[in-house]
């Protein structure tokens, strides 16, 4: 054998190496050892949900400041009869995301601010009415001590 047909052979040798391993590699991959897809999308549609939730989320933080702000700028000696049910209408509003989704477990938040922006404006008009009743009893007091001297 001369030295090209050596050359040649050795070519011939490594390109046949190459070219079974490619294919038995791709055979591999292929037949027994699949990559299992349903179990990666799965994955992926929970991370889309996750951040889906995420974002709603942060627009249930926001409408939960915008009402706070608005339920402490209530002025409760007022009879703001329309102005209190528009406050409570948007407060309602917040749990029917819960509602929307079949009220599945992960949107309980939801729910949880619903009852924390309504227990805060439980507490805010029971305070006022308190102090209110507070300060008129003390006028009353006042009223009937100089009424006996």
């Amino acid at each position: 054998m001369t030295r090209d047909e050596k050359i040649w052979s050795s070519i011939k040798f490594t390109l046949l190496l190459c070219f079974s391993v490619a294919l038995l590699y791709i055979l591999l991959c292929k037949y027994v050892t699949p990559i299992p897809e349903s179990i990666t999308g799965n994955a992926v549609t929970e991370i889309n949900d996750a951040e889906a939730i995420l974002e709603d989320q942060k627009e249930m933080s926001e409408k939960l400041i915008t009402l706070k702000k608005d339920i402490d700028s209530l002025n409760f000696e007022i009879q703001q009869t329309q102005r209190i049910s528009e406050i409570k209408d948007r407060m309602t509003q917040l749990q029917d995301n819960y509602r929307k989704h079949s009220y599945d477990p992960k949107y309980l938040y939801c729910m949880r601010a619903f009852k924390t922006i309504q227990d805060y404006f439980d507490i805010k008009q029971k305070l006022y009415w308190t102090t209110k009743n507070t300060e008129d009893r003390k006028k009353i007091l006042e009223e009937m001590k100089t009424k006996i001297r």
